[in-house]
Formats: structure tokens, C-alpha cells, sequence
């Protein structure tokens, strides 16, 4: 192989770890920085801003 090829090889991997970690990382370093901020990270399985419908009290109506 020419240097040339192993400047390129090098460069290519180094991208990638840099890439691995951030990737990696950048959730944690989020969740660190708004904790110290003061605020919190709300995780849930429904999207921010939809709520769940009311539940329906009048079931005896429903089926007469």
C-alpha cells in the first residue's frame, strides 16, 4: 500500500469513531445537560403534545 492509501484508510476510520461516538453519546450528554440546566427529559411511548382520551364513565348508556 502507498502512504497515500493509508493517510485515506486512517482518515476514513478516525471519521468513523468520531461519527460511532457522538452517536453513541450525544443522548447521555442531552439528558446530562438538561438535568443540570434544571429541566427534565419526560420519556414516554405517546408523542409530546397528544394525550390519551378520557375514559368513558357512562357504559350502562352506551348499551341500552
Amino acid at each position: 500500500m502507498s502512504n497515500q492509501s493509508k493517510i485515506i484508510t486512517v482518515g476514513i476510520l478516525i471519521a468513523f469513531g468520531i461519527g460511532n461516538a457522538y452517536y453513541t453519546f450525544n443522548p447521555s450528554l442531552k439528558e446530562l445537560k438538561e438535568q443540570k440546566e434544571g429541566s427534565s427529559i419526560r420519556k414516554t411511548l405517546e408523542p409530546q403534545g397528544s394525550r390519551a382520551p378520557p375514559p368513558e364513565q357512562d357504559k350502562e348508556k352506551k348499551f341500552s
